[in-house]
């Protein structure tokens, strides 16, 4: 079980918003759980955009009335002439508060209102909530499927994050059936915030390397659009000096080995994926030197990944990035990984 204190670090890497500006102060908190968390992030996000203003967009409304307004729409029009009145039926464009994304949040802040929240939190919330009156409440379901993450500035891509991932969890607790267990960061979710992390945190904390996330290309004759895609969780090349690229594959898992017959491996999929990353790369940019690392999160199981050879001409490893104390040594793993390249 990660910390709630390390979520929020990794969190925090992945929007660097929320190392600043209204979050910043959050560093410094305590929280009781995940969903705890989620709602202090969003109580914060909501309070700053409120002074800032919620963002809008212009939205298509339907109108039924005597002054045409905007596109006049001819079918209901004739209808409503057929029936003797005098009406026109109009889309105009209003510029309004009451978009998806705001919907999305709204409906986020509801989700946390039924978790595991403490009474001083519960109180933010519905103060947050407050401060929406203008945009339609939704459900869960409804939220998520219409959460397109329009480019905003990054507080709101933060708000916009954290509240699809208190829709995930609340969308996962209903199909379990009890309110009760609701986790609100399933392995899916963290699986996702696991591969983000990582990027931004080689962005941020090692300029001297390029980290990107890019698709592979096949090394084929000819292009098939029956390939697969080869994407990337991150990759890390030298910017200076011998060329060394190091593609890394983030697995989060409940189970980071294999059994059979009491023998313990590596998960085969796992392995033979990132050796396709590999091949492809290396047979892309024959001049660098290609590794491959297969970055589990650890577990609370005794024997962890601990695999470092040789294939095919390339290193190929597997560990354990511990996530689970002191995020130090978190750090400590990720500063050694960039090391290795250096």
């Amino acid at each position: 079980m990660i910390p709630v204190a390390n979520v929020y670090r990794m969190m925090a890497y992945a929007w660097s918003a929320l190392s600043a500006g209204p979050y910043a102060s959050l560093s410094a908190e305590e929280f009781e759980n995940h969903a705890d968390l989620m709602a202090a992030i969003l109580c914060r996000g909501v309070a700053d955009q409120a002074r800032r203003g919620f963002s809008k967009a212009y939205v298509l409304q339907r109108r039924q009335g005597q002054l045409p307004r905007g596109r006049l729409l001819t079918g209901p029009t004739v209808a409503l002439a057929a029936r003797g009145s005098r009406d026109v039926v109009c889309e105009p464009s209003e510029l309004t508060a009451d978009i998806l994304e705001n919907r999305a949040v709204k409906a986020a802040l509801a989700s946390l209102l039924g978790a595991d929240v403490p009474s001083a939190r519960r109180r933010e919330l519905r103060n947050a909530l407050a401060l929406m009156p203008q945009v339609t409440s939704v459900g869960p379901r409804q939220a998520l499927k219409g959460l397109t993450r329009r480019r905003t500035s990054r507080t709101y891509q933060a708000l916009l994050a954290v509240s699809s991932m208190a829709l995930s969890g609340e969308v996962l607790s209903s199909q379990s059936g009890d309110a009760r267990a609701r986790s609100f960061l399933d392995d899916s979710t963290m699986a996702a915030l696991y591969e983000r992390f990582l990027l931004r945190y080689f962005q941020r904390e090692h300029p001297e390397l390029e980290a990107s996330a890019p698709h592979i290309p096949w090394d084929v004759d000819a292009p098939d659009p029956q390939l697969p895609l080869m994407r990337t969780d991150l990759v890390l090349r030298t910017r200076e000096g011998a060329p060394r690229t190091l593609i890394v594959d983030a697995k989060y898992y409940g189970s980071n080995l294999s059994s059979r017959f009491g023998k313990s491996a590596v998960h085969s999929g796992n392995l033979y994926q990132l050796l396709a990353y590999v091949n492809n790369e290396a047979a892309r940019e024959p001049e660098a030197e290609v590794s491959g690392l297969l970055l589990y999160a650890k577990t609370d199981a005794r024997e962890q990944p601990a695999l470092d050879r040789v294939i095919g001409g390339h290193r190929i490893r597997a560990s354990a990035l511990d996530l689970s104390g002191d995020f130090a040594v978190t750090r400590g793993q990720l500063d050694a990984m960039a090391r290795v390249l250096a």
